[in-house]
């Protein structure tokens, strides 16, 4: 029987070189997303982060007993970040809990950064020499949201900069020659990024997807993927038809599995009607802080602005998907993430569980770097719609976003300093 060829690679889109030099750009914005993260860190008030108490715990636990001596509401997180956490923990030792706090918070900075290169090597690949929409998907990831994230004792950095690794092997195996190399990079990467945080799960599954449908021909062809494919299907049906006997009481994956039909199919209807998008939306982009009441003369200006650039990149990449030629991977990467938050605030809103808009928005920072290569793609598409250049689409979204980060860090800033008046 004759095999059928495998298909031939996609061939990425060529487009101009920019006239500005590749070199000082990405060195220019890693250095800015420290130096910014790293003043975050210091002015964020202690413990002010998403579940920031919680972590410290863990690592503080982790550092003094061991693994085995971890409790507490984070202590069935993977432990990977926290075993890197701890280093800087116990060479502050001796100092204050706050300044060791920090130490760790800077930890959540280097991350960042590696998230912001690993963003800009993604667009890179897709669109090679065109280093100006490299720099303009790398600098998306400094949504005000995230840069907070980057400024607190969190594991949701390391596995967005883990996952956007997952992307970039997933990315160079569906656009250039497969190598075995690269498949161990995109396995390790993988690995690695669920010991940081499960909820990477989805971005994985996607750029798997993606890959199995991108060599097709090669796996129907060998005989072994075939047998483990049927095997973990089976065993899967098998995993999920024994959870359904469990009653949902006793197991969360027991809960998952017999409400979970169900709240995929009410979470888009729940997310849009109980203010699950708002939510996430205001924490993407400016209302990150939950304990900072914002005047509505300062933050309707920027709601607008956030939802007139939203507008224009989706509206983009809706009109200039095929000319973006994106790969499926960046597309499943973001798409299966966006169906997993979406189930849970759906399962959330099915069992009256309160899901904040602080918890959908970094859930979505798992797929941080496909997202931002897609918002890159919407904007260019824009862009060209109307006539305006790269450079000067890259220069206005970085000033909208230092604007955007400017206002909410002051306002927030303003709101800890008079508290910190009041208390003293």
């Amino acid at each position: 029987m004759r095999r059928r060829p495998a298909k031939p690679h996609p061939t990425p889109p060529q487009p101009l070189p920019s006239r500005l030099s590749p070199l000082p750009l990405l060195p220019l914005l890693v250095g800015y997303v420290l130096i910014r993260a790293a003043l975050g860190a210091a002015l964020n008030p202690p413990l002010n982060g998403p579940d920031e108490s919680a972590h410290v715990e863990y690592v503080r636990s982790l550092a003094v007993h061991g693994l085995s001596g971890v409790t507490g509401v984070e202590a069935r997180q993977p432990p990977l970040y926290y075993a890197l956490a701890a280093i800087p923990w116990q060479l502050a030792t001796g100092q204050l809990e706050h300044t060791r706090a920090f130490a760790v918070r800077l930890v959540s900075a280097v991350c960042g950064a590696c998230a912001l290169a690993l963003t800009w090597r993604i667009a890179q690949t897709i669109w090679p020499g065109h280093y100006l929409r490299a720099a303009l998907a790398a600098m998306l990831t400094l949504a005000p949201g995230h840069l907070f994230l980057l400024s607190s004792v969190n594991n949701d950095p390391l596995a967005s900069a883990l996952s956007a690794l997952v992307v970039l092997a997933a990315v160079k195996l569906y656009l250039e020659p497969a190598s075995w190399p690269r498949w161990a990079l995109l396995a390790g990467a993988a690995l690695a990024a669920l010991s940081a945080k499960l909820t990477v799960l989805p971005v994985v599954l996607g750029v798997a997807i993606a890959l199995a449908y991108r060599y097709q021909a090669v796996l129907r062809a060998s005989r072994p993927a075939l047998a483990v494919a049927g095997v973990g299907a089976t065993a899967g049906l098998a995993a999920y038809v024994w959870l359904l006997t469990i009653p949902p009481t006793t197991s969360a994956l027991a809960a998952a599995a017999r409400f979970g039909p169900l709240a995929i199919v009410r979470g888009p209807l729940a997310y849009l009607t109980r203010g699950g998008l708002v939510e996430t939306f205001r924490t993407w982009w400016y209302g990150y802080d939950y304990l900072v009441r914002w005047p509505a003369a300062v933050e309707v200006p920027l709601a607008v602005s956030a939802v007139l650039v939203s507008l224009v990149a989706v509206s983009g990449l809706l009109f200039g998907w095929r000319s973006a030629r994106l790969p499926a991977v960046v597309w499943l990467a973001a798409l299966t993430q966006a169906a997993f938050v979406l189930g849970r605030y759906g399962f959330g809103d099915l069992l009256q569980i309160e899901m904040g808009g602080a918890a959908q928005a970094k859930a979505f920072f798992g797929a941080l770097a496909p997202l931002a290569v897609l918002f890159a793609a919407g904007l260019t598409g824009a862009a060209q719609r109307l006539g305006l250049s790269d450079r000067w689409l890259t220069i206005g979204t970085f000033v909208w976003l230092l604007v955007l980060d400017s206002v909410s860090l002051s306002v927030t800033l303003w709101h800890h300093y008079r508290w910190w008046q009041i208390g003293a």
